[in-house]
């Protein structure tokens, strides 16, 4: 009798229980709230640079051959002494990051450099000290390069150092060439504007200072070609400017643009 009673009492327990269950179940979950992660900044792949530095030219080779004149001579129409003065110069580009490699198209400039050389003075009055004429031209370049760069050292790391080449065009304008001789006579010649294939090798580091703004110092040899004037001597003979090159000092900076 005991034990009925006892099934008895526990299956009214069990049936009592079935409405709370019920609605238990009816109590929707609570909601999940879900928070997006922050977003991250993806490295431009564009940049925009701006570039200044000093340009520091090797002695360039200045000849002038005017056979009738008498210039044809081994060695007398080879000038001595040339150089042209220290200068500076500016650039601009664009270009994009690749990664590991970059590549970029420059458009640079610089100030005229002074060239200066001496020319043994054919014909001129015998002078016991000094038979050799002084001879001077301005120079300007202006030079469009397509370059290409390789990145070592950790990307993303603070310092980025890089070596590259470019190819291009430069042209190359000579104005206000002149001469004294050595009795103290002087003259003008006319500048000319040449146009010529160019190259650039050069080394450098870039340090960042945003995601999108770099710190940039590099070293430049550049080879600019050969520069004109041209004379009204021996129906018109010019002198010649060949192998002017130049060791470039650059600080700038690159910009990231777009994404």
């Amino acid at each position: 009798m005991a034990r009925v009673l006892k099934s008895i009492v526990l299956g009214g327990l069990a049936l009592a229980a079935l409405p709370a269950v019920a609605m238990a179940a009816d109590i929707p979950p609570p909601p999940v709230y879900y928070t997006p992660p922050p977003p991250v900044e993806v490295p431009t792949n564009w940049y925009f640079r701006l570039d200044v530095g000093v340009k520091d030219y090797r002695p360039p080779s200045i000849t002038f051959d005017a056979p009738t004149l008498g210039y044809s001579v081994p060695g007398a129409g080879e000038f001595i002494n040339e150089d042209i003065s220290t200068t500076g110069v500016i650039g601009f580009g664009i270009g994009r990051d690749f990664g590991a490699f970059r590549a970029d198209v420059t458009l640079d400039y610089e100030w005229p450099g002074r060239i200066e050389g001496r020319l043994y003075c054919v014909g001129c009055p015998n002078d016991p000290v000094d038979q050799y004429s002084w001879e001077f031209a301005d120079l300007s370049v202006w030079s469009l390069l397509f370059n290409g760069y390789i990145d070592f050292g950790s990307r993303g790391g603070p310092i980025t150092p890089y070596i590259g080449a470019g190819i291009g065009v430069a042209t190359l304008r000579t104005s206000n060439v002149t001469f004294e001789n050595p009795n103290g006579t002087t003259g003008e010649w006319e500048g000319m504007r040449t146009w010529n294939l160019a190259w650039a090798l050069m080394a450098g580091a870039s340090f960042e200072v945003t995601q999108r703004l770099s710190l940039d110092v590099n070293y430049r040899f550049v080879h600019l070609g050969t520069a004109m004037a041209m004379t009204t001597l021996d129906g018109g003979t010019p002198i010649v400017y060949s192998n002017i090159s130049a060791h470039e000092f650059r600080v700038g900076f690159r910009v990231g643009i777009g994404r």
